[in-house]
């Protein structure tokens, strides 16, 4: 009866077992990867951030004497931070709704013809669709806003982004916010 305990005639090991031991073995690389993939998905988040602030730099251009900070409501960027310090997803979250609040903001600033009751009930796409096709800002501020946009909604969307790529992120996005207030107050900028 003992030997039966210590020496089983049988082993049954079902595949969740094998499943989590090979998680433990490899959880301590977990930093250490840049890429997942599995099937037809693959993702490699920490180079379509690097790409998304060249874009930022590149397409959201100011003069080289203009603080942008300055142009930021006070205090945004802080409180961006500071839920950034709770939560990172909350914090991209709120990034992505202070985007839309400026562009809401240069549409409106730039009499687009949005009544209060209507231009309520705009959605992000009709407001950019009526930013470009009215050019107000040019297609290339436009679409690093649409990557800023993506790689929030990735981050607050997938489970494995880093809390480091999250922050990257959000740098990036205030960044992309500071710009778009500068060109709220100032005007767009010459591109194209």
């Amino acid at each position: 009866m003992i030997a039966d305990l210590r020496y089983p005639e049988e082993v049954i090991v079902h595949w969740q077992m094998i499943a989590l031991i090979g998680m433990l073995v490899i959880l301590p690389f977990f930093p250490l990867i840049k890429r997942v993939s599995y099937g037809e998905f693959e993702a490699e988040l920490g180079e379509q951030v690097k790409e998304t602030e060249k874009v930022v730099e590149e397409s959201l251009p100011i003069p080289e004497d203009v603080e942008t900070s300055d142009y930021l409501p006070e205090g945004l960027a802080q409180k961006l931070y500071d839920l950034y310090d709770i939560s990172h997803i909350a914090a991209l979250a709120f990034l992505r709704t202070e985007i839309e609040v400026v562009l809401r903001e240069i549409a409106q600033e730039e009499e687009l013809s949005y009544n209060d009751e209507v231009y309520s009930r705009h959605t992000y796409r009709t407001i950019m669709d009526k930013i470009i096709s009215d050019d107000k800002l040019s297609k290339q501020t436009i679409a690093a806003i649409e990557d800023v946009r993506e790689l929030a909604n990735i981050a607050i969307h997938e489970k494995g982004v880093s809390e480091d790529e999250a922050k990257d992120i959000l740098d990036i996005g205030i960044t992309a916010l500071e710009r778009l207030y500068y060109y709220k107050q100032e005007g767009k900028p010459k591109q194209d």
